[in-house]
C-alpha cells in the first residue's frame, strides 16, 4: 500500500524523479558486488576481462574505439547517458552477461538488430531518443523484467513481438506519442505494472482483461474516453489511474476491480453522482476525482 499512497498524493513526473534520486540507482544494483566502476571506454578496453560495469555518463566517444567495444563481454551494467551518438554499437549484440542498459539524452534514430542477442539483459531505459520503431528482435529479450521509454522524439511504434517479453513485470512509456498499444501486450502474463502517460493514445486494447497479474496500470494524460469490458475483469488490480482523459462516465462494470484499493479518476468530466455510483459500487476503494 505505501506505493499506492505515495502515486496518490505525488505526480506522475515526482515519482520519476525520487526514483532517479535513491540512494541506490538500478545501475548499482547490478553486477558484482564492489566491482569497480570504469568510466573511460579505452581503459575499459585495455582491461576489458575485467570490466563489469561501465558508466560513460558525459564522455565523449571515440567513434574510432567501437570496434573494440564488444570486446567487453563480462560486462553486466552500462550507461551511456548524454555522450551525443545517433546509434548504438553494433558491436553491442556481443554482450551476452549484461543484465542493465541505460541510454540517455542521445538522440538515437534506431537500435541495432542484435539488439536482441544481449540475452542476460533484465532493466532497459531508454530516454531522449529520436526512435520511430523497437526492432522486432528486441522481443527476444527474455529475461527482461523492467523496460522504461521515456520523451521519444517521434511517433514510435512498439512491435508485436514485445509479446514474447515472457519475464517482463514493469513497463513504463512516458512523453511518448504511441501510434497504438498492440495487442500482444496481454500476452504478458508476469506484467505487474503499466504506465502509459501523456502518450497521445485514444483507446485501450480489447483484449487487456488477460493481464490477470496486472496490479497497477496508469494512464494518465491521454484522450481515452472509456475503458473496454475486459479491463473491469482484472482481478488482481490494486491501482488504477485515469487522470486527466476524456471519460464523462466509468462503466459500472468497475464494480468487478474487486482489489481495487484507489481509483484516481481527476481531470474527467465526471458528476458528482457518478462519482457516489461508484463509490458505492466499491466500497472499499478510495476514489479520488476533484
Amino acid at each position: 500500500m505505501q506505493k499506492f499512497f505515495l502515486i496518490t498524493f505525488i505526480s506522475l513526473a515526482g515519482k520519476i524523479a525520487c526514483a532517479q534520486n535513491t540512494i541506490q540507482s538500478p545501475f548499482d544494483i547490478y553486477g558484482p558486488q564492489n566491482a569497480p566502476v570504469y568510466k573511460d571506454l579505452k581503459d575499459a578496453i585495455k582491461d576489458n576481462e575485467r570490466v563489469y560495469k561501465l558508466n560513460l555518463t558525459n564522455q565523449i566517444l571515440d567513434p574510432k574505439l567501437y570496434a573494440k567495444f564488444g570486446k567487453l563481454t563480462n560486462l553486466q551494467a552500462l550507461a551511456l547517458n548524454n555522450v551525443n551518438i545517433t546509434s548504438l554499437p553494433e558491436e553491442m549484440s556481443n554482450f551476452k552477461s549484461l543484465m542493465y542498459f541505460s541510454t540517455r539524452g542521445n538522440e538515437i534514430g534506431s537500435l541495432p538488430k542484435g539488439f536482441g542477442n544481449m540475452s542476460s539483459l533484465m532493466h532497459l531505459e531508454i530516454y531522449d531518443t529520436k526512435l520511430d520503431s523497437l526492432p522486432i528482435e528486441i522481443g527476444y529479450l527474455n529475461r527482461l523484467k523492467i523496460f522504461h521509454i521515456q520523451s521519444n522524439k517521434d511517433t514510435l511504434t512498439l512491435p508485436h513481438s514485445i509479446g514474447y517479453m515472457n519475464a517482463l513485470s514493469e513497463l513504463l512509456v512516458y512523453n511518448t506519442i504511441l501510434d497504438t498499444l498492440p495487442k500482444e501486450l496481454s500476452l504478458l502474463k508476469s506484467l505487474r505494472s503499466l504506465t502509459v502517460v501523456q502518450c497521445g493514445l485514444k483507446e485501450i486494447p480489447k483484449n487487456f482483461g488477460k493481464l490477470d497479474g496486472l496490479e497497477e496500470l496508469v494512464l494518465d494524460n491521454n484522450s481515452i474516453e472509456n475503458l473496454p469490458v475486459s479491463v473491469y475483469h482484472l482481478k488482481n488490480l490494486q491501482y488504477l489511474s485515469i487522470k486527466n482523459n476524456k471519460f464523462s462516465k466509468i462503466s459500472d462494470h468497475v464494480c468487478y476491480l474487486k482489489s481495487l484499493s484507489i481509483l484516481d479518476a481527476r481531470g474527467n468530466s465526471l458528476n458528482e453522482d457518478d462519482i457516489n455510483i461508484i463509490k458505492t459500487l466499491l466500497p472499499g476503494c478510495k476514489v479520488l476525482w476533484k
